[in-house]
C-alpha cells in the first residue's frame, strides 16, 4: 500500500484501518531538549496519537536487547 502525506497522519490512518493491535516504531535518539526545538519526532507524535499500544524502539535496540527505558507504551492497559 502506497500513501502519501504527512507520516503521523499516514501512520495513524494506516494503523486504524488495519484495525493494528500493536504500532512499532524506531527512534533516531534525538535529545528532549533536540526533540523540543525542532518538533519533528514522528513517534512522538504517534505515540500520543494512536488508538492502540506503541512501542517505540531506539537506534540499535533489538526486541532482545530493548529495556523498559527504550520502549514506551501508550493506549495499553497492559503493562509491558
Amino acid at each position: 500500500m502506497m500513501e502519501s502525506g504527512k507520516p503521523v497522519d499516514v501512520i495513524i490512518n494506516a494503523a486504524s484501518q488495519e484495525k493494528a493491535g500493536l504500532i512499532v516504531l524506531g527512534s533516531r535518539g534525538l535529545g528532549r531538549l533536540k526533540r523540543t526545538f525542532t518538533s519533528t519526532s514522528v513517534s512522538d507524535h504517534v505515540l500520543h496519537r494512536a488508538h492502540c499500544p506503541v512501542v517505540i524502539c531506539r537506534n540499535g535496540d533489538t526486541p532482545d536487547t530493548a529495556s523498559p527505558s527504550t520502549v514506551a507504551s501508550h493506549g495499553s492497559n497492559n503493562s509491558l
